[in-house]
């Protein structure tokens, strides 16, 4: 029978990064936002006069309109850090296009622009508080349309009055998170659709708005430690060697929020390879750990970064890489509690107290 005891820990610690997304919304919950802005449509006046007047007549000028004022407001659901559906309501303003004649005569047109939409949306975490994110879907565009003519152009023919019609949609922005709860978003959309004379045209919106998030932070999870069983007697029964707890250099490791070992993390790596040279073990465990400030998404992703860059540097040295395994964790298991180290608001003195709590460890079990 076999069983397993750690005869080494190497606690290297880790400078957390107190910028460390996005992210909107990142805890899985619902959200709420509206966005202001600027639209811009892309109008072929010349197609639609063309197409509006037959053959005879002569334009001595075309005006458009193409910019006006948009806003949305909407509301999703947050799946993952990474990925969120949303539904919202839409006003893209109108436009309008004049256009005079010969034999004298005045077109007069507006079209106005709005609707609903349905987008999945994927977000990128670039630092704990800013994250990119891009957006596709599909919108039901209602275009209202108005004509007035006068003169040779008031016997025409215009497609005045509402249509409906289905057109897929695409964005991409940037969020910045304020608090837990409010965030800021700069987004640019096009909208496609079909203009008066049902060909395709589309609506860009630049916007920039305030996102709420009624989601609830996920405490982080209680480490409970099982008590031991009691021990079963054993003829003749040999005593296991005490545990052998190596405590490496706490800043030589790694750059503020990066992941690349520094030469003097190599060195200490280098003491703990060689010391595992004719060690019988059966598997070596990387686990990297954070503190509990910062989001989990962004902290777990770092941890895991360091935790692999550690486990590749061991297998260069001669350490069977089949025999590592690497992990990262979002400050699960603290080494400090709360009543040492009060306090939510990443100040100088929260980030000193929790310095302990933000380390790999490197576990070696052994064959007994």
């Amino acid at each position: 029978m076999k069983t397993t005891r750690s005869i080494g820990t190497a606690h290297i610690c880790l400078l957390a990064c107190l910028l460390s997304p996005v992210a909107l919304a990142a805890e899985p919950g619902i959200y709420a936002g509206v966005n202001l802005g600027r639209a811009a449509s892309k109008i072929d006046k010349t197609r639609i006069t063309d197409e509006l007047f037959k053959p005879g007549f002569t334009y001595t000028s075309r005006r458009s309109d193409t910019k006006d004022f948009g806003f949305k407001v909407y509301g999703g659901y947050q799946f993952t850090p990474y990925f969120a559906l949303e539904a919202g309501y839409f006003d893209l303003g109108s436009y309008n296009l004049d256009t005079a004649i010969l034999p004298p005569g005045l077109l007069l047109s507006d079209m106005g622009v709005r609707g609903i939409n349905f987008d999945a949306v994927v977000t990128l975490p670039v630092t704990d508080k800013m994250s990119v994110f891009a957006r596709a879907g599909m919108n039901k565009i209602q275009l209202d349309s108005d004509f007035f003519g006068s003169g040779s152009a008031s016997k025409g023919v215009y497609p005045s009055g509402r249509r409906r019609d289905t057109h897929e949609k695409f964005g991409v922005g940037m969020g910045y998170e304020i608090n837990d709860k409010v965030s800021v978003r700069v987004e640019a959309e096009r909208y496609n659709l079909a203009d008066v004379i049902r060909r395709d045209g589309n609506v860009n919106l630049y916007s920039v708005g305030l996102v709420y998030s009624f989601a609830k932070a996920t405490p982080a999870p209680v480490a409970v430690v099982a008590p031991r069983p009691a021990p079963v007697a054993a003829p003749a029964p040999t005593p296991a060697p005490a545990p052998v707890v190596t405590t490496l250099s706490a800043d030589s490791f790694f750059a503020f929020d990066k992941s690349d070992l520094l030469p003097a993390g190599q060195r200490e790596l280098d003491t703990l390879a060689t010391s595992l040279r004719g060690t019988d073990y059966e598997v070596i465990s990387v686990t990297g750990h954070t503190d509990r400030l910062g989001r989990q998404a962004y902290n777990l992703a770092l941890s895991t970064r360091r935790a692999e860059a550690v486990k590749a540097y061991l297998a260069t040295k001669g350490i069977p890489a089949a025999k590592i395994t690497a992990r990262g964790v979002n400050g699960a298991n603290p080494v400090t509690n709360a009543s040492a180290c009060p306090g939510t608001v990443a100040t100088p003195a929260l980030i000193a107290c929790l310095q302990p709590d933000r380390r790999v460890e490197v576990e070696v079990t052994t064959r007994r």
